[in-house]
């Protein structure tokens, strides 16, 4: 095993050594050469997360000038998300189960089959708008990129779009864990702001392409019911713009996937650009280093400039119901933190059901699970509450000691409870959540109820958030 092993290793080394892959890679984070003069701010070599919630460590952050380091020890790569020229769209696309985690790698034919349809139909709703975008495919799904310029009118539009927490903006103002500068805030404002772009794109996603496929097909990795092989979705993540622009990177093109090297024959894959490939030819394509770097040497790997694109869907987002229902949320405010104790803290959780009172006593780590967030959005809201108001509370449990580390440091607990809470209060406001599934069976079968037949009946907070949420 040893010597197998090894050999693999060697073999890795090799595919890092051929110039059409290194080319590519260079490509893929906007560099004039290995290295040198690359517009992706940083690099990370592995991306094992050691360091608070999804923070790489130390030894895995680069300079790009690095770059040639980390291929000649045969590590995954990533590029920063945080460009010098352009602003990163980023939408990863996925497959996900929650009894079987591994189905992807062990069955990736069935599994990326079912993500088919959605694939397909995501790109005829991005070409609709004129917008270029890579898909590299990955162990999971695909990760979908274009680039937006930062000169452009759109970008401006962008940095005016979403409402700060001032805890945010103190946090671009101040050092950042992975890079000894800091980021422009016009650009932080302008990744906050294509978030809510984002949002409007999958919404419209999620309404256009669920029917085409066999599985449900969900926001951002919220979990579902039994299906034909356990709780199996497809997920239209675009988490990465409900988190500082600082901390976030993906995948390179090109670069080897190490995150699943399973017993059952699956060995180290490639993350390999799909432009018209049969899908069967790309699954087989991504398993051998040869047939990657032979890729390599006759195709692209460099992010699109869609700033075109983007315009006209920040045209159609800006006239859209969408846009009315973000503005109401934003008319909120978290209430001051000198206050908690007499207001949040206040609440009289024994009222409410096991799954709304629970996750807010012990939020680590319940509170960082999208269903339960969904939860307490659609519960709250219901009785009266602005969805804004219910981000405030979750934001208080984030920055209570809960055994948080020091995540919230890095992150900001503000901003990410709005980005989660907004984007599901908007779902329901909007009609693309319709409710079906909150009810207490459906939490059940999604396994995030901690007390059946506990007295309370979702459907009845269901009926009263019918019947009070601005319908658009």
């Amino acid at each position: 095993m040893t010597n197998d092993l090894t050999d693999r290793e060697t073999a890795e080394k090799l595919y890092y050594l051929s110039p059409h892959v290194r080319s590519r890679i260079m490509e893929f984070c906007g560099c004039s050469g290995e290295g040198s003069g690359c517009t992706a701010r940083f690099l990370v070599g592995n991306g094992h997360t050691v360091l608070g919630y999804g923070i790489p460590g130390k030894e895995d952050i680069r300079e790009t000038a690095q770059m040639g380091q980390i291929l000649d020890e045969g590590r995954d790569i990533f590029r920063s998300l945080w460009d010098r020229e352009y602003l990163m769209a980023s939408l990863d696309l996925d497959y996900q189960n929650e009894d079987y985690a591994d189905e992807a790698f062990y069955n990736p034919g069935a599994a990326f089959g079912k993500l088919e349809p959605v694939f397909a139909c995501i790109g005829r709703i991005l070409r609709g708008y004129g917008v270029g975008y890579l898909a590299v495919m990955t162990g999971q799904g695909y990760h979908l990129s274009w680039k937006i310029s930062q000169d452009s009118l759109v970008h401006e539009k962008l940095e005016n779009l979403a409402g700060w927490p001032p805890s945010l903006l103190a946090k671009y103002r101040h050092d950042h864990p992975l890079t000894p500068e800091t980021i422009p805030l016009a650009k932080g404002k302008a990744h906050s702001g294509l978030g809510m772009l984002l949002e409007f794109l999958t919404f419209k996603i999620l309404a256009e392409c669920s029917a085409m496929a066999g599985i449900p097909v969900v926001f951002t990795g919220l979990p579902v019911g039994n299906q034909n092989v356990g709780r199996e979705s497809i997920s239209v993540d675009l988490s990465a713009h409900g988190d500082p622009l600082y901390l976030r990177y993906f995948r390179c093109a090109f670069s080897l996937y190490h995150k699943f090297d399973g017993s059952a024959g699956v060995g180290p894959l490639i993350c390999l650009p799909r432009f018209e490939e049969p899908l069967a030819e790309m699954l087989e394509r991504r398993k051998s280093l040869l047939e990657a770097a032979r890729l390599a040497a006759r195709t692209a790997a460099a992010i699109p400039d869609s700033t075109a694109g983007s315009t006209r869907i920040l045209e159609e987002y800006l006239s859209s119901p969408l846009r009315q229902i973000h503005e109401h949320f934003y008319s909120g405010w978290h209430d001051d933190p000198r206050d908690w104790g007499l207001l949040y803290d206040r609440l009289n959780l024994s009222e409410f059901s096991p799954c709304v009172a629970r996750p807010l006593s012990y939020p680590n780590d319940a509170l960082l699970k999208p269903a339960n967030i969904q939860n307490v959005t659609r519960v709250l809201v219901s009785q009266g509450w602005h969805p804004r108001s219910v981000a405030g509370l979750i934001r208080s449990r984030y920055e209570r000691d809960h055994h948080w580390g020091i995540n919230w440091m890095l992150y900001d607990a503000a901003n990410r409870a709005d980005f989660y809470v907004r984007s599901f209060y908007a779902m329901a406001a909007v009609g693309v959540d319709d409710l079906r599934d909150f009810n207490c069976v459906s939490h059940q079968e999604k396994g995030y109820c901690p007390q059946p037949w506990c007295g309370h009946n979702l459907a009845d907070y269901r009926d009263r958030l019918k019947e009070i949420l601005p319908r658009k």
